[in-house]
Formats: structure tokens, C-alpha cells, sequence
């Protein structure tokens, strides 16, 4: 993948740009304000990113973010899918403004064959990558992204009706479902690069009205009319705008903090990857979350708990589920007072590491090859559940000292919201391994609607 950058670095200094017009300032709910509080509240002192794709949304976000962090480094980044014919040209376009704005501008091609199926969700996939891999190669400090109050009302009408009919309709216990937060205002992904979302508190009608009062135009994406996407239906059947999220953000910032206590205080990791768990004299919520957490460290899983896989935490909460228990890949046996957990033994599928690359074994390990010969990996140990590296070079069996292992830390290694930081701290304590970075963005907590 090759980028291709519409302006040379950009400056240390002030940018020399286009400044728009002064009646912006009169536009009610223009981002400006928005931007000033994220901007006051941004600790680090490198470039920020902003992933602009030209619609009315990213381009709202990338013209108020230079007009109020005129002193700082911005780099644009647009991907472009190679779905459209007309992408190039609309990131051309999107080059072209940047230009204006003294901006630099770089575009990210996602190459190679698409799926036919799920191709919107690959495509969040590919774009993610592309714009964590330019964070790094730039040395950003986070990538800031254009949700919108809209997007936040979408997707949290997608997620009620998700998780519409209850698990357990005549128990009455409380289920905890952290979906139901809605779009975290920062993100952590894969450990590496935040992505930060200080427009959630704007509304897209008002973004597009701060453009038209400066002057700017935008670019209309013809998928966002395709009703076959859910997230279109949603939008065109019309939702209500999202209110009260501030407590729910607390609420769960403070879940994940007394998630971490039981975790440091009952938790321990063995050497042949298993998992003893404690649980004393703790509320069935937070046990849940202690479980939840260490299924989901054990098990390497990809996906969250299913309706049913949720029915079946909730009982193991409460100490009166048949043991022993497999879930997310995990078998959890009772153990006195509390449990014990590891790594089903099967399907541990064996990997290839090649000279100078990265991957991820069973989902719980990085794997960094540092030699000049690819590695083998497959499950050994007590259970056939540790990754067992086998070097050669020459033909020859060597040893794997140029071999890097890190333990990670189930879900939260992929994407860590703001919100569970505090149980991701504890996590990472739990497997012996550097901290996750802390998010720049101290003030978040403000983008709550």
C-alpha cells in the first residue's frame, strides 16, 4: 500500500490557510465549540489525524479542528476503498481543500480482492487498519473521526433492537450489557493508536450548516441512501436524538474500576495459562464482569457472548450453573471458593511467522519474529494450550531467541473503550506486560449528550 500525499509535512508553526468567515461563529451548534473544549483537554503534543472520507460529517471535522488548533500539526487521511469509480477523484477533491486549509493530506488505498459478502464490515475493517498503520507511520497522536449525536442515536437504536427480548423474563437479574453505552468517545485500538470522537455532542444538520455558511461543499456517498445496509434503514425510519448517556458513561467507568479491584485483589494467572478466580463477598453484577473478563483473557475470542452464552454467565455469577461450564472457548470448573479457568484444548490452530513479521496465536499471544526464518507455532504444554515455537535456519533446528512473546489481553487488545481502561489496567497487571497507553483526550467524559 502506497500513500499518497497531497502537501510535503506539515508545519510546526501556525498554518498559512484560508480563514473562514466570521459568521461561523453565529452558527448554532457549529463544532467549533465542540473542538475548543477537545482541544483543551488533549494532552499530547504530537499531530492529530482526522479520517475524512468528504462528506459533510469528516469535512466539518477536518475545516473546524485547522480553523481552532491553528498552532497544531494536522494530518488528513482519507481511505479510499476502491469500491466507487469516483473514489480517486473525491479524494482528490478532499486533497484539493486540504490545500486550502494548509493541511496536510494523505490517501490510503485498500488494495487487493474484496469480499463478496460482508463487505461493509470488511471495509471497517481495512479502513481501521489503514488509518492505525498511518498514526504509527506518522507519529500521531490519535485520529480523530467525525461521529456525530446521529450516529449515536443509530446506533443505539441498532443495539436495542439487538437486545430487545430479555434473556431471562421472569428472573428479574439485572443483565449488563456495555453495548448500551453506545459509540465510546475514544477508542484504543490494538493496543496502538486512539481514536477519538469529539463530535458526538453535534448533530449532522448542523454540521452541514456550518459548511454552507462558510462556504464549503461535501461529498454525497450513494451507499448512504442503500436500504439493504441497516444503518440506512435506521436512519431514513428517522430516531429520536440520544439524551442522559453521561450517567451511563459514568456508571460504567465505575464498573470497570470495581471490575479491576476484584480482579487484582481474587485474580491469578498460572504459568500453563490458566486462570484461578476468586469472588468474595461481591455483588452478581461485578462477578459477572470478573468472569466476563477472564473468559474472555482465557479464551482469546474474537466475538462477545451470545443471548444464551450471556443466560449462562449470569448463572455462573450466581454460583448455580452445572459444572463445569465452557464458554467463549473456556472450561470453568469450581474451585473451593471460586473457579478455575483455561483454554478449551481444541481447535488450537498452528500458525506461520515469517522473518520480520507480527501475528496473533489462538488470539492470546503477539507473536513478533525478529530472525531471518519464518517460525512455527502450534499449542503445546501442560493443556495444548501455550504457544510451542519451533526456529530453523539452514535447515536446522535453532533456538527462538529472536522470538518475542506478549500475552494479550482478550478483547481489550483489539479495541479498549475509554470507558473499561481501569479493568484493561488490571488485565495487563494480570499478565505481567506493559500497560495499554493511556488515552491523550482527558476531558471525554464532556462528549456524552
Amino acid at each position: 500500500m502506497a500513500d499518497r500525499a497531497s502537501q510535503s509535512e506539515p508545519q510546526r508553526g501556525p498554518r498559512h490557510k484560508t480563514r473562514l468567515s466570521p459568521r461561523s461563529a453565529a452558527c448554532p451548534g457549529s463544532p467549533e465549540a465542540a473542538l475548543k473544549t477537545f482541544i483543551a483537554d488533549f494532552t499530547d503534543p504530537r499531530p492529530i489525524g482526522v479520517a475524512v472520507s468528504g462528506g459533510s460529517d469528516s469535512t466539518a471535522l477536518l475545516v473546524a479542528l485547522a480553523e481552532v488548533a491553528a498552532d497544531r500539526p494536522i494530518i488528513a487521511l482519507t481511505v479510499d476503498h476502491g469500491l466507487r469509480a469516483a473514489s480517486p477523484a473525491e479524494a482528490a477533491a478532499v486533497g484539493a481543500l486540504c490545500r486550502s486549509l494548509g493541511v496536510k493530506h494523505v490517501t490510503l488505498s485498500w488494495t487487493g480482492e474484496k469480499p463478496k459478502s460482508g463487505l461493509q464490515a470488511a471495509a471497517r475493517v481495512a479502513r481501521y487498519g489503514l488509518l492505525a498503520a498511518a498514526a504509527e507511520r506518522y507519529g500521531l497522536a490519535a485520529i480523530a473521526t467525525a461521529h456525530t449525536a446521529d450516529d449515536q442515536a443509530e446506533t443505539l437504536e441498532m443495539r436495542r433492537t439487538r437486545h430487545a427480548a430479555p434473556i431471562e423474563p421472569t428472573s428479574g437479574n439485572h443483565l449488563y450489557i456495555p453495548g448500551l453505552t453506545g459509540i465510546p468517545p475514544a477508542t484504543l485500538y490494538n493496543e496502538r493508536v486512539w481514536f477519538v470522537r469529539p463530535l458526538l455532542m453535534c448533530r449532522r444538520g448542523d454540521l452541514q450548516a456550518y459548511l454552507r455558511l462558510n462556504g464549503v461543499g461535501w461529498i454525497e456517498d450513494p451507499s448512504n441512501a442503500d436500504r439493504r445496509f441497516e444503518r440506512v434503514r435506521v436512519r431514513q425510519d428517522g430516531v429520536k436524538p440520544v439524551a442522559g448517556l453521561a450517567p451511563l458513561w459514568a456508571e460504567r467507568a465505575a464498573r470497570s474500576a470495581a471490575v479491576a479491584q476484584v480482579l487484582d485483589a481474587g485474580c491469578r494467572r498460572l504459568a500453563t495459562d490458566r486462570f484461578e478466580l476468586v469472588l468474595p463477598g461481591v455483588g452478581q453484577d461485578i462477578a459477572a464482569g470478573a468472569l466476563a473478563a477472564c473468559i474472555d483473557m482465557a479464551g482469546g475470542r474474537l466475538r462477545q457472548p451470545d443471548r444464551a452464552g450471556r443466560a449462562k454467565l449470569m448463572m455462573l455469577a450466581r454460583g448455580n450453573a452445572a459444572m463445569p461450564v465452557t464458554l467463549g472457548r473456556v472450561l470453568v470448573h469450581s474451585r473451593g471458593p471460586g473457579y478455575l479457568l483455561r483454554r478449551e484444548r481444541r481447535n488450537v490452530l498452528p500458525i506461520s511467522v515469517a522473518a520480520g513479521a507480527e501475528e496473533i496465536f489462538d488470539g492470546r499471544f503477539r507473536i513478533r519474529n525478529a530472525g531471518r526464518s519464518a517460525v512455527q507455532v502450534l499449542g503445546g504444554g501442560e493443556d495444548g494450550i501455550l504457544p510451542e515455537l519451533s526456529c530453523t535456519e539452514g535447515g536446522q533446528g535453532v533456538p527462538c531467541g529472536h522470538v518475542m512473546l506478549e500475552r494479550l489481553c482478550g478483547r481489550a487488545s483489539r479495541l479498549l473503550p475509554v470507558f473499561d481502561t481501569a479493568q484493561a489496567a488490571a488485565l495487563a497487571r494480570l499478565a505481567e506486560r506493559t500497560p495499554f497507553a493511556a488515552c491523550p483526550w482527558t476531558g471525554w467524559a464532556k462528549a456524552a449528550p
